[in-house]
């Protein structure tokens, strides 16, 4: 299995934080599939992504550029799996990745909360499971528009293999800790804070 720079990345849950992140990986040059819903599919069939940040960032990814499916065998070339559904549906998405999956990719956490990278790793012995937080949020918009209202980066579980080199795209900064549960503990509130401020910009 080749390495992420050349092997296949499939955002698996792609909402906002994955049409997001997963576009800057394929503006990059990644080879990039999108495994989500058949709204967020038909999008990116019309529309491909369009990527915009506060800070200007304004890049489009034309839908031949990235790949969007319902179909989890998707994953069966995976080299990394970043996991981005609502904590809810991690058991469930981490059946698929068992079933799907080659043993050798690597598991990122790109969700909120604690307890899902310990759900992750009791459901998938074997593999490489890496705790991660996005510490900005991103809104939806009208014609395959995805927008970083705040600003942050992402933070990943330092390991052996530099996974987080790997994902340092334009657009995306990662960074690294050993102690990720402390990072994810300490920046609840202001996650919570900051979902408050882009549920009322979105409505707005």
């Amino acid at each position: 299995m080749s390495d992420a720079s050349n092997g296949s990345i499939v955002v698996a849950g792609a909402g906002s934080i994955g049409c997001f992140v997963g576009g800057a990986l394929a503006a990059a040059g990644r080879k990039v599939t999108l495994l989500a819903r058949q709204r967020i599919i038909a999008i990116v069939a019309e529309h491909g992504l369009h990527l915009t940040s506060l800070e200007g960032l304004d890049r489009r990814v034309p839908p031949a550029a990235v790949s969007a499916t319902e179909d989890p065998a998707s994953m069966a070339q995976a080299v990394l799996i970043l996991v981005a559904v609502k904590s809810p549906d991690t058991a469930a998405i981490a059946e698929l990745i068992a079933a799907h999956a080659p043993l050798d990719a690597t598991i990122i956490s790109l969700q909120n909360g604690i307890d899902n990278v310990p759900l992750l790793r009791e459901r998938l012995p074997g593999h490489n499971v890496l705790a991660g937080m996005v510490a900005f949020n991103v809104v939806a918009m009208d014609d395959g528009r995805f927008h970083r209202a705040t600003s942050g980066n992402i933070v990943l579980e330092r390991d052996a293999a530099d996974t987080a080199a790997k994902l340092i795209v334009p657009g995306l900064v990662v960074t690294t800790s050993s102690n990720m549960p402390g990072v994810q503990w300490g920046a609840s509130p202001q996650l919570e804070q900051r979902n408050k401020r882009i549920i009322q910009l979105a409505v707005a």
